[in-house]
């Protein structure tokens, strides 16, 4: 069995080395693959991936000339893996890699496992008004999925599991990866499909190098659409 992770980068020179070596000692006993989707960041964030490249054959960089956007990238990735199951999550540590086993395993019962940043409070570090934001936003889209945490975006299926969701979403013209909280519409297509949806305890710490992409006014809009493409994608499954 072969796990395929998948994370996008933009300008993470100050990440993207210890994370490409993180992932490789946290996943040594078990056959991998590491794509990094990279919207041809402008500082050396590819230079130090190709470096990384040359001593880990194992990592697979895709480079897009023209396409920008956190969804679209994973799912450039997700169609060049070749893997058995797809661990989706980000680059700057916010994800931490120590909770790939947790989903990896729950993915491997045939489910759609994604991590829950509000199990205990103490999980979710981020500005007050982002976690009171985050919090909000995650009560609307309760309504519709069930599920508690629908934004962070850390999440593992089976390959197999995720090709029948897109060939669903296809049918009736929804795209799942369309912006950057993709959770929602993963979750709804799963629950059509007889797929059961599971949180995992996972922790979430703002990055420490780097710059966000998303800011205070994207992602009030970003917050918008993902509730209007929720509420779509749910009567388009009736």
């Amino acid at each position: 069995m072969t796990i395929s992770i998948i994370t996008i980068t933009y300008n993470e020179a100050g990440n993207i080395h210890r994370f490409i070596n993180t992932i490789s000692s946290t996943m040594k006993k078990i056959k991998h693959e590491l794509i990094i989707v990279d919207d041809k960041s402008k500082d050396k964030t590819i230079k130090i991936i190709k470096k990384e490249q040359k001593k880990q054959t194992n990592i697979n960089l895709i480079i897009r000339e023209k396409e920008r956007g956190i969804g679209s990238a994973f799912k450039r990735g997700i169609s060049e893996t070749k893997g058995d199951t797809i661990v989706l999550m980000d680059a700057d540590f916010s994800h931490s890699p120590k909770d790939i086993f947790k989903l990896i395993k729950i993915a491997n019962q045939g489910k759609i496992a994604i991590g829950n940043r509000f199990i205990r409070n103490e999980d979710l570090k981020n500005k007050y008004y982002r976690i009171i934001g985050t919090k909000f936003l995650n009560k609307i889209l309760k309504i519709f999925t069930g599920k508690k945490d629908n934004t962070n975006g850390f999440l593992a299926i089976r390959k197999k599991n995720l090709e029948e969701m897109n060939k669903l979403a296809k049918k009736l013209k929804i795209n799942i990866f369309s912006n950057a909280l993709y959770t929602p519409k993963v979750i709804l297509l799963g629950k059509k499909l007889n797929l059961e949806t599971e949180e995992i305890r996972t922790k979430y710490i703002p990055r420490v190098t780097g710059k966000s992409k998303i800011n205070f006014i994207k992602s009030i809009i970003l917050s918008i659409q993902t509730i209007v493409e929720t509420i779509k994608t749910v009567k388009l499954l009736q």
